[in-house]
């Protein structure tokens, strides 16, 4: 545990975060014990799992911070017609090209990128 933290820790630069990752880590591999089949060592394993959750956070942190900004954005221009007729077009066309989709392929999209979730994740669901 406390290699592992100190691990996360290094990557993340948040001691709280690392803890966080580490503890989700044990969790994922709890749930997925029946389907743990180790070809190498056990600690290369936990050690793989929590660098996979960092980079998933670290991506999410990117898309976070774009549509933070884009949000701050929107809210400065909120009172100028035009850029409102244009964020309502566009969000328009984003939901006909999501329901364009084929069906599982769009619950996936969903889960991913409205729910946060990774893709693996949104596969498995």
């Amino acid at each position: 545990w406390a290699r592992l933290v100190a691990y996360a820790g290094k990557l993340l630069g948040n001691p709280d975060g690392a803890e966080d990752v580490v503890q989700e880590t044990f969790v994922r591999i709890w749930y997925r014990r029946a389907d743990f089949q180790l070809s190498g060592s056990v600690r290369c394993y936990l050690y793989r799992v929590a660098r996979n959750l960092i980079r998933d956070e670290a991506r999410k942190g990117k898309v976070r911070a774009t549509w933070a900004k884009t949000e701050s954005t929107r809210r400065v221009f909120a009172d100028d017609p035009h850029q409102v007729l244009e964020q309502e077009e566009l969000t328009r066309i984003i939901e006909q090209k999501i329901q364009a989709l084929p069906p599982r392929r769009r619950e996936v999209f969903v889960l991913a990128h409205l729910h946060e979730l990774t893709y693996r994740e949104s596969a498995r669901s």
